[in-house]
């Protein structure tokens, strides 16, 4: 059962002990993120969070991962609208040092000016990337007509002319802003136990200050705590792969492999001559398009014959056999519909389909 408490300077501690765990999962989350930004900071959380990892109190980048990973954890953060969030997963007995370390992180980031320079280059690489990718690219572009000129509307990752104004200074206050006391929420899972948990959250994040806001600062986003927050919204990537009407499951699986292949009239193109039309001498056709029945063959049985199509072909006759009312068909009686197999939940697929039609 979860046990929930307070330190004295607004820090939530939640606690979640299971018996007989060997592990445990600790996170120290943040509740702001990309969505408490003003345009002229777009990307500064997700700045930030990439800054801590460069060195922490006494220790390197390297230090910070290689203390975490030698005694048998991972560590990792996340940026998101909401909400930063750094997470360690630790054998039992591993609670102190992930305490330290990402208290370290949250409280004491060494926010160097060179690694800044470069990691303002590593997060424009990131920008990069997710404009090359459509999926992100669609979603950014969606995200931004449904919340215009809101934070919301706004990427995660910014922009690089906003990210490029960052120093160790302004970040530094940002970074006190929006890990404040009162927005910071502890919390472990597993092998761990509660006197101890709540005693190392006590020395390692009790003692942190009321955070500071910049003078430039918009209200909203320093009024420590009490700005309203909206019904939260969750990032979801949807890729929709729908066949068109009619097509079953199989032949859209074949069509996405070789469209003019696999379909079941042969594609005409208008770009080709016709006897009635004459035109110049077509080049030769993509390899994919089978010019002849003949060359498209070899292709055709190597695709009846794959693993994939028999299994997806036998259970759709087993659907149909099983149906209280077949549907009728203006097949010929020697179709695959009614002559793969005898009816049975038991029997396997034929190993021979090179006689199937399509």
């Amino acid at each position: 059962m979860s046990r929930v408490h307070r330190l004295a300077n607004g820090v939530t501690v939640v606690c979640d002990a299971a018996d007989g765990f060997e592990t445990l999962a600790l996170s120290v989350v943040a509740g702001r993120g990309a969505r408490f930004e003003d345009a002229p900071r777009s990307g500064w959380s997700h700045l930030l969070e990439h800054m801590v990892f460069k060195g922490a109190g006494a220790r390197s980048a390297r230090d910070i991962v290689e203390e975490i990973e030698a005694a048998g954890g991972s560590i990792n953060a996340a940026t998101g609208q909401e909400r930063t969030s750094f997470q360690v997963r630790a054998l039992k007995g591993g609670l102190p040092l992930a305490i330290e370390v990402t208290a370290d992180l949250v409280l004491r980031p060494t926010l160097d000016a060179g690694d800044l320079v470069k990691e303002v280059q590593v997060v424009g690489q990131e920008i990069a990337e997710a404009a090359d990718t459509p999926d992100d690219q669609v979603f950014e572009l969606a995200q931004g007509a449904a919340f215009a000129d809101q934070p919301l509307g706004r990427p995660i990752l910014g922009k690089p002319e906003t990210i490029a104004t960052a120093d160790p200074a302004t970040l530094e206050a940002w970074r006190s802003a929006i890990y404040a006391p009162d927005r910071l929420v502890v919390s472990c899972a597993g092998a761990v136990d509660e006197d101890e948990l709540l005693t190392l959250a006590e020395a390692a994040f009790g003692t942190s200050p009321a955070p500071s806001a910049p003078n430039d600062a918009p209200a909203a986003t320093f009024t420590g705590g009490q700005a309203t927050e909206t019904r939260k919204l969750e990032q979801a990537h949807l890729v929709f792969m729908l066949p068109a009407p009619g097509v079953t499951d199989v032949d859209h699986w074949a069509l996405r492999l070789c469209p003019r292949v696999f379909s079941r009239k042969p594609a005409r193109s208008s770009v080709w001559p016709t006897p009635s039309t004459p035109g110049p001498k077509p080049g030769p056709r993509p390899a994919c398009s089978g010019s002849t029945p003949a060359a498209r063959r070899p292709m055709l049985d190597a695709w009846r014959m794959s693993p994939a199509v028999k299994c997806a072909r036998w259970r759709k006759d087993q659907r149909r056999r099983n149906s209280p009312e077949p549907r009728r068909s203006s097949r010929p009686a020697s179709s695959w519909a009614v002559s793969l197999s005898p009816p049975g939940p038991s029997r396997r697929p034929p190993r021979c389909w090179s006689s199937i039609g399509c």
